[in-house]
């Protein structure tokens, strides 16, 4: 976890991307991210840190 950032996967390996809940028919949503910091450069080193700390890989499946 990244100092001052909460993060809530909502995704596990092999879950179907159009099984998840509440999502539109253009994007899906597969983590909530909240980030806080008391400047703004500390929140945007935090928020590059968060990237490369998160490796999401997606694939096509056969159905």
């Amino acid at each position: 976890m990244v100092y001052g950032s909460r993060i809530a996967v909502q995704v596990r390996e092999g879950m179907k991307l159009s099984d998840l809940p509440e999502q539109d028919a253009y994007s899906f949503a597969v983590a909530y991210v909240w980030m806080g910091a008391n400047k703004q450069s500390t929140l945007l080193w935090n928020y590059e840190r968060m990237l490369k700390a998160l490796t999401f890989e997606f694939s096509d499946i056969d159905e």
